[in-house]
């Protein structure tokens, strides 16, 4: 994907704001949502994991789909109503609901890999392992996911490769 909002992406976004009377504000933090759609989880974690941004790296939806469903959810929550992401796009049928349920998978996987990043970091300070074996279980972990869709969480995983003890987990 391109990192870059398009002519066409902006085009799209300011026929939305306008009919959809969004704040000026809302299409500036849709617009970087877009902007920032093509980046990788190591490029900045917190938006590589956001639902929109997870359906177009998927190829679920286009960018442009996501601008309109971002419009439509800006517009439900000013009128007092909570709309999530998902529900819009499943109901102008852009995702199936088992798409939302594999976008939500993923994100559980990314929060769970920046918790397991964190407690790698903590285990390393406190002298119980090394850098190389949180990264090797971080692989590892990475290498089920893509084969069974779910992993174990990275203490299990530390346990299990003789890095951690039970009680250190």
């Amino acid at each position: 994907l391109d990192g870059n909002v398009t002519e066409e992406d902006r085009r799209i976004l300011e026929k939305t704001r306008e009919e959809l009377r969004i704040t000026p504000d809302t299409a500036r933090r849709i617009e970087e949502l877009l902007r920032h759609s093509g980046e990788t989880e190591e490029a900045d974690p917190q938006r590589a994991s956001l639902f929109g941004v997870v359906a177009v790296r998927q190829g679920f939806i286009t960018k442009v789909q996501l601008l309109e469903a971002l419009g439509e959810q800006a517009e439900a929550t000013r009128l007092g109503n909570e709309a999530r992401l998902g529900d819009v796009l499943v109901q102008k049928n852009w995702m199936t609901a088992p798409q939302v349920e594999q976008v939500l998978e993923i994100q559980r996987f990314f929060r769970e890999r920046n918790e397991a990043t964190r407690l790698g970091q903590i285990a390393v300070r406190m002298g119980y392992l090394r850098e190389a074996d949180v990264q090797r279980c971080l692989d590892l972990q990475e290498r089920i996911y893509a084969a069974t869709a779910s992993a174990p969480r990275i203490g299990d995983l530390l346990v299990r490769e003789g890095f951690l003890t039970p009680e250190q987990r």
